[in-house]
């Protein structure tokens, strides 16, 4: 009867602060940066950044639904999810697990957020598509059917642990995609 709670809690709840920090750091660049460098006010560059991850999450969400071919879409959904879900929840239930158990709509959800938000805090709201086909591509790797690379597996076969060692976040397009900074 302690007054403690137990580990699995404490644990839990401190990779949640430790995701939300995260993304608010990468937040508060973007923000500065949009301030800094063109000038924007920061609470316009607050609201455009908004804008501009809302438009990109409800296109990955209806792309999800109708736009990819089913081994893409695993691809994408099985990466992400082992970046985006805190790494306990991972070794508790497993990727197959979570999509077992959580809604395909919040999945959904959860991809779109955590893809458009990474996508406009690293590269800015001007973006191009060129970048984010790159970081996309970053996403789902080789994607067809049973081939190394594919989400499911590393090139031996064994299950992938864990995506965030080979994707942090930082991937840049080629220095000829990216946009010109003035």
């Amino acid at each position: 009867d302690s007054t403690e709670p137990p580990e699995f809690y404490t644990t839990y709840v401190q990779q949640i602060m430790d995701i939300i920090v995260v993304c608010a750091q990468q937040e508060f660049r973007a923000i500065w940066l949009c301030n800094q460098r063109d000038g924007v006010p920061k609470v316009e560059a607050t609201q455009r950044l908004s804008v501009k991850v809302n438009k990109i999450c409800d296109t990955i969400q209806q792309q999800l639904r109708t736009g990819m071919m089913p081994h893409e879409r695993d691809a994408l959904i099985r990466n992400v999810l082992l970046q985006a879900v805190p790494p306990l929840m991972i070794e508790r239930l497993g990727i197959d697990g979570i999509l077992a158990n959580v809604p395909e709509n919040y999945v959904g959800s959860i991809v779109g957020a955590w893809v458009a938000s990474r996508f406009v805090y690293k590269h800015g709201i001007d973006a191009s598509e060129v970048g984010f086909f790159f970081f996309m591509r970053s996403l789902i790797g080789d994607a067809s059917p049973g081939s190394p690379g594919n989400g499911r597996e590393n090139g031996d076969g064994a299950p992938r642990k864990r995506a965030a060692a080979e994707f942090d976040g930082s991937v840049e397009a080629p220095a000829e995609a990216r946009p010109r900074l003035a």
